[in-house]
């Protein structure tokens, strides 16, 4: 499934992805490292109580990308969970 993930690469955006770099073995574990586009984790942002001109612009930003995703994956790139395979 990590295979069929960084052959996604040229495929995504970066606006709304983690794009995948490369596959990484680690304590003799294969990982996908991600390339890393800066922001934050948005945990940071709810650890405290948002102001409602901050809650909007956060809300935007979640709906916008989401919307950009649902977007690619209307295009005809469809995932079989439980066949771990890549359809098009």
């Amino acid at each position: 499934l990590l295979e069929a993930e960084l052959a996604l690469a040229p495929r995504l955006d970066a606006s709304w992805a983690a794009k995948p770099i490369t596959l990484q073995r680690r304590a003799g574990e294969l990982g996908l490292v991600l390339e890393y586009p800066g922001g934050e984790p948005l945990e940071h942002h709810l650890a405290q109580t948002l102001t409602l001109e901050a809650a909007l612009s956060l809300s935007i930003s979640l709906v916008t990308a989401v919307g950009r995703m649902c977007a690619f994956l209307q295009i005809g790139t469809v995932v079989s969970l439980n066949r771990g395979q890549w359809f098009h």
